[in-house]
């Protein structure tokens, strides 16, 4: 017959606070300090007698139960927030960490051959982040336009099958309404 949940006392009882047990938590922390890397190892360290594939299960069981998931979500926003609270993220920092990415994604590593000896030739470490890294910066630059049609679909067909005078027309037409007035280079001014 399997144990219920909270049989273990102290160490299954939920902190009334963060809504986690004590092993919970203690998981968690140890997950966290470790850079959120390597949850079979943390499981195996803290149960010595586990094996790989139980340290793997399990830690991947703690890790997505709903409690865990949502305290770490709520730990994220924590730190999101003091963070922009703090003013330690900003356009500069952004900028900064973007051009440090395209700098180690680019970093040319020689290739070696089945022997260890340099072919003398060069390969760059990941070119899709680097590319990826430097449209964020584009577009953080304000670099890029934003070329989409809009009004509705097929909206402009209209427009293809007029001439360019029958399309001045109706832009001068459409300016005198708005209170505009509109000049065409050697063209005149106004309606007609």
């Amino acid at each position: 017959m399997a144990k219920p949940e909270n049989s273990g006392g102290a160490r299954t009882a939920r902190d009334p606070v963060t809504g986690l047990t004590a092993v919970e938590t203690e998981f968690i922390t140890r997950w966290i300090q470790g850079g959120r890397r390597d949850g079979a190892g943390i499981y195996r360290a803290m149960y010595p007698n586990a094996n790989d594939l139980t340290a793997k299960t399990q830690a991947n069981r703690l890790l997505n139960r709903p409690e865990v998931v949502a305290y770490l979500a709520r730990l994220d926003d924590e730190v999101r927030e003091r963070l922009i609270d703090t003013s330690l993220i900003d356009k500069k920092w952004i900028e900064q960490r973007l051009a440090k990415i395209v700098a180690i994604a680019m970093k040319a590593e020689p290739v070696y051959d089945k022997n260890g000896m340099p072919t003398g030739q060069y390969a760059a470490y990941n070119l899709n982040a680097a590319a990826r890294c430097l449209q964020m910066l584009g577009m953080e630059r304000g670099m890029y336009v934003n070329r989409t049609e809009q009004g509705k679909p097929g909206e402009f067909k209209e427009l293809d099958r007029m001439t360019d005078e029958e399309v001045r027309r109706d832009i001068l037409e459409t300016g005198a309404k708005l209170g505009m007035v509109i000049k065409f280079p050697g063209k005149k001014t106004g309606t007609k």
